[in-house]
């Protein structure tokens, strides 16, 4: 557009300049006509101008006729001449007059074309100033263009704004909803709590009703029966005769004092008089020597009402349990006795005791769910949520220089010392040197530290190290490694050191936990997810472990198997328990199912097997271990002896319900590497002791042992394993009751 207009700019410049010029030419001949005539003009018309002084002469006296003559014929010359100049001056004048017709009409011309050129300008002007309208249209529309996009994106931000305020309330009435929801919830909890507390109380006091009757018949009926008991007792003493037996002649005075102060009894017989028979009836106390002899009439009370109070035997232990000086021992009892702050004794006289337990089972939950939140998060369900800490990574150990932190209880950490000894590198890689590296001939481009369960001595998370490396007992000194070590590396006092010095800034944010791989070389961590690590191993030793390995099969013992028994053991819910219970143990059929007729768990076919967990027919044996039994291993050695009864995992057992399972495990059992991995007696001491919200009390259980869970702790033989195989055919046939130490 510009290029345009200065063009046609241009050109009107040009005509503007030739109107110029044409005007200059027309002032100039303007100009020019009216210039005065030639002086030859002049002088002609001075001559003419002498006729008329010839006149004058003629009309005198004083002149001659011939002179007249001469003078008429000069006149007449001199009016041929006039007539002559008069002619010319006419033809002068007309061509004078023709020339100014032509000037005229040259003028004519000359103003049309000024005209022409006038208006040739004006036309230039009028595009000048159409262009000029144009341009200021132009961009008069484009600022209105721009004004109408900017009024539109102030719209669009307007209908943002006002969409997002209405999610906004939305959101705000939704939770204002829920929260009033939450509200009525508690209010009908609370309601439905006080409903329960008065329910409980009602049927607490119909109880201590039914109780108080029922103490009532009972005491009558005794009453009854020792009215009937004395009245035969009369009857009986009739033909008997009751004494003392003397305390034995061995027994020194000092015996009989101690006898006496402990309470002692001496026997009390009888004799029947034609049997002379004698008959133990009874004990009498030492300090005592009252009898119930009817024979002695000294010895009967003489007063009736005291024998109503005072019943014929008493004084005798088989009646009254050993007279005042038991009573002393039960009071010295109860004195020793640890009877706690006595709140339902107290408080029954206020309050009702339903009400009390009521109260009491209500707080102590809500503790305990607060407390058990704080180790395992929990749904708004109450079902256990695993957190995710992992630092993932990948490295190549073949190069060497990397250390593994291990904890013996974690089954996380049992996966990677697993996989080590597939590869038959787990006992080379506990050969640690004081730079946390590889000792030896053989040394492994991997080594293995491994640290002690113990949250009191941790500073963060639960894993701490020992001051000198642990030592097997009573011939287990192969298992020492289990019980923890000093950090090779960095001589660290728990596992949160080691993270804070291998992070940037010293500090590490977050939870410390195992199994970690350290590059030692760079004292910086890899990885601290489990099947990071475990595929680092399995590259090192050739790619055996997930070779074909269907990624479905990983995933369901994961989430059924592996971390379902913890969904039991950390649910706040019953419905998230029974959940987490069904897939337990749906799990477990599903593997039992499958090794049925594999060595080992197959590699592939898992997603297609049907619900009661037997193989599709795309599923094939396997011969050889897979990262399927890898994750599957250390649930199954732990399940027995901690998950069936801490974690709640209850109603079957793998020894006794899944006998290819067992099978399976004695199995991998037999490799010595692998029997090198864990210790059932301090799986179960790590469990009970530490998870405490589970098991607040701290005790212990003793066992089960290897031997109960269904390994062993030497080397098996073909015969065992193939037996044991063969139990769980004959068992999963129904055709024989497995025996109590079958597998052993």
């Amino acid at each position: 557009e510009e290029d345009t207009l200065g063009g046609e700019r241009t050109t009107q410049v040009d005509a503007a300049e030739e109107i110029e010029n044409a005007k200059e030419s027309e002032t100039l001949e303007t100009t020019q006509t009216q210039t005065p005539k030639p002086e030859k003009s002049k002088k002609r018309q001075q001559k003419s101008g002498g006729g008329f002084e010839l006149f004058e002469l003629l009309s005198g006296t004083s002149r001659s006729p011939p002179a007249v003559k001469k003078d008429a014929k000069k006149g007449a010359e001199r009016k041929a001449e006039e007539q002559a100049e008069r002619k010319v001056a006419e033809e002068v004048q007309k061509g004078e007059q023709e020339a100014a017709e032509k000037a005229a009409v040259q003028g004519e011309e000359e103003k049309g074309q000024d005209q022409s050129e006038k208006m040739t300008k004006e036309e230039a002007l009028r595009k000048v100033k159409e262009a000029v309208e144009k341009e200021a249209k132009e961009e008069a529309a484009k600022k209105a263009k721009q004004e109408a996009q900017r009024k539109a994106k102030e719209e669009s931000l307007r209908k943002v704004r006002e969409e997002a305020q209405k999610k906004a309330k939305e959101e705000a009435e939704r939770k204002a909803q829920q929260e009033a929801e939450r509200k009525a919830k508690q209010e009908a909890d609370r309601k439905a709590k006080e409903e329960a507390a008065k329910k409980a109380k009602e049927e607490a006091e119909k109880t201590a009703r039914q109780i108080k009757e029922k103490e009532e018949a009972q005491r009558k009926s005794r009453e009854q029966a020792e009215s009937k008991k004395r009245m035969v007792q009369k009857e009986q003493q009739k033909d008997q005769t009751t004494f003392v037996a003397p305390p034995p002649t061995s027994a020194s005075p000092a015996k009989k004092a101690k006898a006496r102060a402990d309470g002692g009894f001496e026997l009390l017989l009888t004799r029947k008089a034609k049997k002379n028979e004698g008959e133990f009836i009874g004990a009498v106390d030492v300090g005592d020597k009252r009898t119930p002899d009817s024979s002695n009439e000294s010895q009967k009370p003489k007063d009736t009402e005291e024998k109503k109070q005072k019943p014929v035997g008493e004084g005798i232990g088989m009646q009254t349990g050993g007279g005042a000086s038991q009573s002393v021992k039960d009071q010295k009892i109860r004195q020793k006795t640890d009877g706690g702050l006595r709140i339902l004794e107290w408080a029954g006289a206020v309050v009702p005791q339903g009400a009390v337990v009521s109260v009491a089972r209500t707080g102590w939950r809500e503790a305990w769910k607060q407390m058990l939140k704080e180790l395992a998060p929990q749904s708004a369900e109450g079902e256990y949520i695993r957190p995710s800490y992992g630092i993932r990574g990948d490295a190549d150990l073949s190069r060497g220089g990397f250390h593994l932190y291990l904890g013996h209880a974690c089954p996380w950490c049992h996966r990677v010392a697993l996989s080590l000894a597939l590869q038959g590198l787990y006992s080379e890689s506990l050969k640690v040197d004081g730079e946390g590296k590889g000792r030896g001939e053989g040394k492994s481009p991997v080594t293995v530290s491994y640290m002690t369960d113990d949250p009191e001595r941790a500073s963060r998370g639960g894993w701490a190290f020992t001051d000198t490396a642990g030592d097997g007992e009573e011939g287990e000194a192969e298992l020492g490694h289990l019980k923890g070590s000093p950090d090779p590396l960095f001589g660290a006092r728990d596992l949160r050191q080691v993270y804070d010095r291998c992070s940037d800034g010293g500090r590490f944010r977050g939870r410390c936990t195992a199994p970690l791989l350290v590059d030692s070389e760079t004292g910086t961590i890899v990885s601290n997810e489990s099947e990071d690590i475990v595929k680092m191993i399995d590259r090192l030793g050739g790619g055996s472990l997930f070779g074909g390995v269907d990624s479905e099969g990983l995933e369901e013992i994961y989430t059924k198997i592996n971390n379902g028994v913890y969904r039991c053991g950390f649910s706040t819910s019953q419905e998230a328990y029974r959940r987490a219970h069904s897939d337990v143990f749906e799990g477990l059929a599903r593997v039992d199912g499958l090794l049925s007729s594999s060595r080992y768990l197959p590699r592939q076919g898992w997603g297609g097997a049907g619900a009661k967990g037997t193989s599709n027919s795309n599923s094939k044996g396997s011969q050889q271990p897979s990262a399927l039994d890898v994750w599957l291993f250390p649930t199954v050695v732990r399940f027995d002896g901690v998950y069936s009864s801490l974690f709640k995992c209850g109603g079957k057992k793998i020894k006794s319900d899944f006998p290819h399972v067992l099978a399976w495990a004695q199995d991998l059992w037999e490799k010595e590497e692998v029997r090198r991995t864990f210790e059932v007696d301090l799986a179960i001491q790590s469990y009970f002791r530490n998870l405490f919200p589970l098991n607040p009390s701290g005790i212990i259980p003793n066992g089960p042992s290897l031997e109960d869970i269904g390994l062993w702790r030497e080397q098996g033989s073909q015969e065992r394993r193939m037996a044991g195989r063969e139990a769980a055919k004959r068992k999963t046939l129904g055709k024989k009751k497995v025996q109590k130490n079958m597998f052993f």
